[in-house]
């Protein structure tokens, strides 16, 4: 008889989901990931399940037996901009589906992955856990939605649900250079040698955060049942993105120069209050900001290298 617990993992194909299938696909657990496209590559304990999330009857079936539902899928920012419709479809409807659907089949926790882009601009920092959200952006609106969904139907149904807000993730993706960030944009622009343009404030900040470290955390919280409600996942440290492209230029050993304008876009400081994190999770990142941008500025030199090839 196979004791193994069995979770069911959507969005693993992602850019935080890689980094987690890399770190536990070789643990004693199995998992089945829900994945839109075929997947030919073969991981130890892993079953793809090829289905949308929007469409129950191509994997509803598959919950039975699983013990944990980790939910990663998402839109993505500029896309449910560009689409709300969709944006809502994928982020509640689809979550909404995920969530009954597991109950049907007597799964009763629930780890979900969300965003700092629910507090929008606040009022003071760190921001904590108890701040109520006041999204800019479509998409953390959208996600804010989400988790008031989840917490009150852990309410009402008395289900265990942990939701891990994270801040400002970066890095390599496993399979390739990354996603576009505000940090692959500026290294891009400092690398040949062009003009970093800042918005609205020089006190516009982040709490950057590398997506291995992301990976950790949610690893740590599949093994701490007693995590529940929404945690703050973040480095905890405050950074302007002046500040972030200084050290990129300095660590590139480029010249930078900076175009500031003050009257274009918004502006919001950002800084994680990380306390719940480390008493309830034992997490604390490990991957300093230099290190990463380290990372940043050679995944970015290597798309650049692959772009002039083509």
């Amino acid at each position: 008889m196979n004791s193994k617990p069995i979770f069911f993992v959507t969005g693993a194909t992602g850019f935080l989901g890689g980094h987690f299938l890399k770190l536990v696909s070789t643990r004693n657990l199995r998992l089945r990931c829900l994945v839109r496209k075929p997947v030919h590559h073969v991981l130890p304990n892993v079953e793809w399940v090829k289905g949308d999330l929007l469409k129950p009857a191509q994997w509803r079936k598959k919950l039975k037996g699983c013990n944990m539902v980790i939910h990663l899928a998402t839109c993505p920012l500029m896309e449910c901009e560009r689409d709300p419709l969709l944006g809502s479809k994928v982020i509640v409807a689809g979550f909404s589906r995920l969530m009954e659907c597991s109950m049907e089949a007597g799964i009763q926790r629930f780890i979900i992955a969300s965003t700092s882009e629910v507090y929008g601009s606040p009022d003071r920092l760190p921001i904590k856990e108890s701040m109520y959200p006041r999204p800019l952006s479509i998409y953390g609106f959208l996600k804010a939605c989400a988790d008031f969904y989840a917490m009150e139907r852990a309410g009402e149904c008395d289900l265990s649900v942990c939701i891990l807000r994270f801040f400002n993730l970066y890095g390599h993706a496993v399979d390739g250079a990354g996603p576009v960030t505000v940090l692959t944009l500026f290294a891009e622009q400092i690398l040949r040698n062009r003009t970093v343009i800042l918005h609205a404030s020089r006190r516009n900040s982040r709490d950057f955060l590398h997506v291995k470290d992301a990976a950790r955390a949610l690893w740590a919280a599949v093994g701490k049942s007693g995590a529940e409600g929404v945690i703050h996942i973040g480095s905890g440290r405050e950074t302007t993105l002046q500040e972030a492209a200084q050290r990129l230029a300095a660590i590139a050993g480029k010249k930078l120069i900076i175009d500031f304008r003050s009257n274009e876009g918004r502006w919001r400081r950002v800084a994680a209050d990380c306390s719940r994190a480390r008493r309830l999770l034992g997490f604390r990142s490990k991957v300093s900001l230099d290190q990463g941008l380290r990372e940043v500025l050679e995944g970015t030199l290597l798309v650049m290298s692959e772009v002039e090839r083509s």
